[in-house]
């Protein structure tokens, strides 16, 4: 049965392409994280701040990135999805959530969630819950915006 499933040029060609969309997935993933790090290391370190991956020990075990000054942090989470999982619902409520909750009585704490992909859509209550559960919801095309948002909290 499986030389008969290999011979089946339709078969094969699923196998294929699902390969092809998790490499791109997971290549563009890198490259997502990289542009997110270079958009706002330059932001933090212009003001003194610190910026660092790490993860929050006791809520997730799903790295963020923190811009901080030792006694007050922005913590930025960030996912691209180009398909549609189950793990999105697990990243919304066991990282976002989970980090958005252990901060909301903390003035000290400011929570910044980054979305890009398709995946994103076919996933819109993960996606909302994860709009909700933070206080500012940016993207590729408006990461920019976190300059405004550091300087608002720091100064």
């Amino acid at each position: 049965t499986t030389i008969a499933r290999l011979s089946n040029e339709d078969f094969m060609r699923s196998l294929i392409r699902a390969r092809m969309i998790a490499s791109y997935s997971s290549q563009y993933s890198q490259v997502y994280e990289k542009l997110i790090k270079e958009g706002i290391k330059p932001l933090a370190l212009a003001e003194g701040l610190t910026f660092e991956q790490t993860i929050i020990t006791g809520v997730s075990t799903t790295p963020c990135y923190v811009v901080t000054d030792n006694r007050k942090r922005i913590i930025i989470t960030y996912s691209f999805q180009s398909t549609t999982s189950n793990n999105q619902n697990k990243y919304a409520d066991n990282h976002v959530s989970a980090i958005y909750a252990s901060t909301r009585d903390n003035d000290d704490a400011l929570v910044v969630n980054i979305l890009d992909g398709a995946g994103w859509i076919g996933r819109s209550l993960a996606y909302k819950s994860i709009y909700r559960d933070c206080d500012y919801f940016l993207n590729l095309k408006t990461i920019g915006q976190m300059k405004q948002i550091i300087d608002n909290f720091f100064n």
